[in-house]
């Protein structure tokens, strides 16, 4: 997305900085997220799309019942390049050096990846959107 583009998302990124209710964000959903906290985003020469292998760093709920390395969709042209500060950095890929985020005390995740796309030989973002909905349900009750 042109920097314009996140201009337009002032009010939410005011929102995303203010809030501490569950948030999961999805590709520019993560590209929002991490500029609201003082990132910027980077342009790939070519986009990606496709199933990538992500790599874990970092323990999290997150990744229950998932190996240290999983396929999930990528579809995109931008990404981050640094973790924005408050966050620390869940998983990277050989593409995208910020994969997946979570904040240091929030539950605030970003995914560069798209886990809402998947199927029966790629099961990993399923997962992720279920270990997400029962995280979020700890911090609604």
């Amino acid at each position: 997305a042109e920097s314009g583009v996140f201009e337009a998302y002032t009010n939410e990124a005011d929102f995303l900085r203010r809030t501490e209710k569950p948030v999961l964000g999805i590709c520019f959903g993560h590209q929002l997220l991490c500029m609201a906290y003082g990132e910027e985003i980077s342009t790939y020469d070519e986009p990606l799309e496709g199933f990538y292998m992500v790599h874990h760093v970092a323990d999290d709920e997150l990744f229950e019942g998932l190996g240290e390395r999983f396929l999930v969709t990528q579809s995109h042209q931008e990404y981050i390049k640094e973790v924005p500060y408050d966050f620390n950095k869940l998983a990277e890929s050989p593409n995208c050096p910020v994969e997946m985020i979570k904040h240091n005390v929030l539950p605030k995740y970003g995914l560069q990846c798209h886990p809402e796309r998947f199927d029966d030989k790629h099961p990993a973002g399923i997962a992720l959107l279920e270990n997400f909905f029962k995280l979020a349900s700890w911090y609604t009750k």
